[in-house]
């Protein structure tokens, strides 16, 4: 799809087909920009709307991937414009690109992309080229890399990145299991102040993204339990499909999503999560 075609496509008068072709051709067009000018939150909408798309990875509403295709819309429409550099504290393509593929890959919504989503494939195959590296190689980094606007920084723990990110209030996982670490932390902010923070770890297993509004429809969710932990309620389901569990909780004003593999890691995990002070 030419650079044209992604700012005028209009997709309500389009097959599915179709919006994944545009949303695929977003990606690539992203991954082609310098390391500087990419938009991170434009890519991941464009993976979870194409998650939605296919009907399994997802948990969005219809009225919510309607929304998300028209943000994409509206942010495609200023892909065309150049953006100035900015200083960065730690010049990386790599660790940054490595942050946004985890992003799409282990966020809430596309936790089970790798494997079988073309859109993962459409980005690993930029990876070779942008990175000097095959598909499925891993940057070995013992710290923790907090990603937020033009700041690219390292720090020791995961207590010291979101300090440093001015989370003050959110949860965030004390002690994880052996061999589980958390590699990086990014947040994105969109044009009317919603913020997600997204948790990048070394495995498949757990999945953590934290939202200043309310991201998720509990509702919507056909059977929940109940979990609390310090006077915080967790809403706990199983989503047969992706066979994943999922709890949310609202707390200091965020919407905090946990997705695991089995439902006791899933209760190990929120066991853990103490607030940053």
């Amino acid at each position: 799809m030419k650079d044209k075609e992604i700012y005028t496509f209009d997709p309500n008068n389009a097959t599915d087909d179709q919006i994944r072709a545009w949303l695929f051709a977003i990606i690539e067009h992203e991954l082609d920009k310098p390391e500087d000018q990419q938009d991170l939150e434009l890519i991941y909408e464009c993976s979870e709307c194409e998650a939605c798309l296919r009907g399994s990875e997802s948990t969005l509403t219809k009225e919510q991937y309607l929304a998300g295709l028209a943000e994409i819309k509206q942010r495609a429409q200023g892909t065309n414009g150049k953006k100035a550099r900015k200083p960065r504290i730690c010049r990386r393509l790599g660790v940054l690109l490595v942050a946004a593929l985890a992003l799409i890959v282990l966020s809430v919504g596309a936790v089970a992309a790798v494997g079988g989503s073309a859109a993962w494939e459409c980005i690993t195959s930029s990876a070779k080229q942008i990175l000097g590296m095959d598909p499925g190689d891993t940057l070995e980094n013992e710290k923790v890399t907090l990603i937020k606007g033009d700041l690219v920084a390292e720090y020791d723990s995961v207590e010291q990145a979101l300090k440093a990110g001015g989370f003050e209030g959110v949860l965030y996982p004390t002690e994880l299991p052996e061999g589980v670490r958390i590699e990086s932390i990014s947040c994105t902010s969109a044009s009317d102040n919603r913020v997600h923070i997204s948790f990048a770890f070394n495995t498949s297993q757990y999945s953590y993204s934290i939202f200043n509004y309310e991201k998720m429809s509990i509702e919507s969710w056909e059977s929940t339990d109940t979990y609390i932990i310090s006077n915080r309620k967790y809403f706990i389901a199983y989503f047969s499909d992706v066979q994943q569990y999922q709890t949310a909780c609202y707390h200091n004003g965020y919407e905090h999503i946990v997705v695991a593999s089995n439902y006791d890691a899933l209760i190990n995990f929120i066991n853990c999560l103490e607030e940053v002070k």
